[in-house]
């Protein structure tokens, strides 16, 4: 039998998929393939699964580690399908993903902005995430939440600004946010600020 090629592969792991007949030993085969073609049609299979713990084969360990892929259609692939499927576990390999990603790949860092913002918007993730530690991380915590429209996110960007751990060029887009979508208890304090 000849070799496969890798477009071969990447249709044959759909057909598999819409079978529901993509197994936990194909599944760990694929993940190492040496195409990225047919890994980033892999990752992109998985994140259509509602169920990601079914089966012996971890799902999640399985994307997150391709987080970290060589390639970056399969980075960018990784972080999609762990935007639709939030975990706190996410969280921290995002914003690492984000931290080392090049500046001129926006579009993965863009990916990657979506997948925490899905992240954060399950409240017990956003609980456990949603603090102030280094000033790099609050930016991007503070970059993310904006795209949230939730009194918890306008507490949290209102929370910073009395921190230095912000872009002082986005003030007036933070008081914005935090005035529109923060709980009307917090609205006064706001004001007061202002």
């Amino acid at each position: 039998v000849a070799p496969s090629d890798p477009k071969q592969r990447a249709h044959g792991l759909w057909v598999l998929h819409r079978l529901d007949a993509l197994d936990d030993e194909l599944v760990a085969r694929l993940s190492e393939d040496e195409s990225p073609f047919v890994r980033v049609h892999l990752v992109k299979s998985l994140a259509e699964r509602t169920d990601w713990e079914a089966g012996g084969l971890s799902v999640p360990e399985l994307v997150r580690g391709r987080l970290f892929d060589t390639d970056g259609f399969v980075r960018r692939a990784a972080a999609d399908a762990l935007g639709r499927h939030p975990h706190s576990d996410n969280v921290p390999l995002l914003l690492r993903l984000w931290n080392e990603t090049e500046r001129e790949d926006t579009y993965l860092i863009h990916t990657v902005r979506m997948a925490l913002r899905d992240q954060l918007a399950r409240d017990d993730v956003f609980r456990e995430h949603a603090h102030f530690r280094d000033a790099d991380r609050t930016r991007r915590l503070l970059d993310v939440l904006l795209g949230q429209r939730s009194a918890q996110s306008a507490e949290f960007v209102f929370t910073a600004l009395k921190t230095d751990r912000y872009d002082p060029k986005r003030v007036g887009e933070f008081i914005h946010f935090a005035t529109r979508y923060a709980a009307p208890d917090l609205l006064e304090d706001v004001t007061d600020y202002v």
